[in-house]
């Protein structure tokens, strides 16, 4: 006997199941080493920080190295990363108290080139003194750091090289870290 149209329907669902798993596993399994290889290609701890030029929201040009001899914390963000609202006003208390004993916070948006008023109004909103620059092209988060969560620091230390890389939001006024960050700003030490 012949197969029904419904056996063959069953039949073709089956196969494009298992060809889609087939897919799906050849995908991760070559995706994984070429996220590996992608890695390799950005800096990590240990290594100096890639020097780059970025306009401020006044449109002055600001140069990574030029802050050469200070701490710098260096944040990849975004007003429309829910995470990154809340952490900012934590960076900026932690600014306050700190900029004075040598910290540098460079705050780099990666909204595209129309959200130009919604930073300043963020920056307003928050209150925030130190300095937001922007990479609305992603050519220095993506392709100079490899950035792609945010919100990602960035601890620099005063020779240029990246000490610690921290992804996701954090209480950055948090008294133990205040007292981490002073401790590290006099002793380039982390522990």
């Amino acid at each position: 006997m012949g197969k029904t149209p419904l056996a063959n329907v069953r039949l073709l669902v089956i196969l494009l199941s298992i060809a889609g798993v087939f897919l799906m596993v050849r995908h991760v399994l070559t995706s994984r080493h070429d996220d590996l290889a992608y890695a390799a290609d950005f800096p990590s701890v240990g290594q100096p920080a890639p020097d780059f030029t970025l306009p401020d929201l006044d449109n002055n040009a600001v140069t990574l190295s030029a802050y050469k001899g200070k701490v710098v914390l260096l944040n990849f963000w975004a007003t429309w990363c829910a995470p990154c609202v809340t952490e900012l006003p934590a960076m900026e208390k932690l600014y306050r108290e700190l900029k004075g004993e040598g910290l540098v916070l460079l705050a780099v948006s990666v909204d595209d080139s129309s959200a130009q008023l919604k930073i300043q109004q963020f920056r307003e909103r928050f209150l925030l003194s130190f300095r937001i620059l922007r990479d609305t092209s992603a050519a220095i988060s993506e392709k100079k750091f490899g950035t792609f969560r945010l919100p990602e620091t960035y601890l620099i230390d005063r020779t240029g090289v990246i000490q610690n890389k921290i992804i996701g939001a954090q209480s950055w006024d948090n008294p133990r870290t205040v007292e981490l960050l002073r401790r590290f700003i006099k002793t380039g030490k982390l522990d």
